[in-house]
């Protein structure tokens, strides 16, 4: 199963998308902002809108979500349950 028939959407903000995939025994975040490439001129480099980032565990990964996106996720919840 290649990642891309394996990611899930773990988030969507402006600009971009988070996603989970799982491969080759490491739990991945995929983090594609190539919305913000619109800005750019056809001579900059596209490819910097996109990171993978490999971990371990499901717990490992988990932690990250949460340090990096926890509070985003948080406040996008309270303003939607409003």
């Amino acid at each position: 199963m290649s990642i891309v028939e394996n990611q899930q959407v773990f988030a969507r903000f402006e600009g971009g998308t988070v996603y989970t995939a799982e491969a080759e025994g490491k739990y991945l975040v995929l983090v594609n902002e190539a919305a913000m490439a619109d800005l750019l001129d056809a001579t900059d480099d596209v490819q910097a809108f996109g990171n993978t980032l490999a971990f371990n565990s499901s717990d490992e990964r988990a932690e990250y979500l949460q340090r990096r996106y926890g509070q985003i996720l948080e406040f996008r919840r309270a303003f939607l349950d409003d």
